[in-house]
């Protein structure tokens, strides 16, 4: 759950099953097509097959998702954190999507909000290997 007014605790999460990952939206995606992970669950609702982790920490959904997964983290390139993870996933061999420099918003709901065709915009900008590590390390210079 999210807090819409500016209360300090802004999310909280409650686990019904033990036995069930804590992923958004796993119960309704199509493992057989491409999948988008994200980080928050409102943003996985601007995208079709889209699941969110509730955080920066991917490595959850990279043990239930198809390998061919897209792997979107929030647009920042000054964060430290962020950085680190986007980092590991490149290294590990997953398809991430690296935002163009010249986009604006911290993250899917602020660029929709902007006017962006943001599931278009991530495929556009999805990369793995060498091609992911260069991609990055222009991305994290902005």
């Amino acid at each position: 759950m999210r807090a819409i007014d500016k209360n300090p605790l802004r999310y909280i999460t409650i686990r019904l099953r033990e036995d069930e990952p804590m992923i958004y939206g796993l119960e309704r995606i199509n493992l057989k097509k491409k999948v988008v992970c994200v980080e928050g669950p409102i943003d996985s609702l601007f995208l079709s097959n889209a699941v969110a982790v509730s955080g920066a920490d991917m490595k959850k959904a990279t043990e239930i998702l198809p390998k061919n997964t897209i792997y979107v983290f929030d647009n920042q390139p000054r964060n430290k954190t962020i950085c680190n993870l986007l980092d590991r996933m490149i290294r590990n061999n997953y398809t991430v999507c690296i935002w163009p420099n010249n986009l604006y918003g911290k993250d899917i709901n602020d660029m929709v909000l902007t006017g962006y065709s943001v599931e278009k915009i991530i495929y556009n900008n999805s990369y793995s290997d060498l091609g992911a590590m260069l991609k990055f390390n222009e991305w994290r210079k902005v």
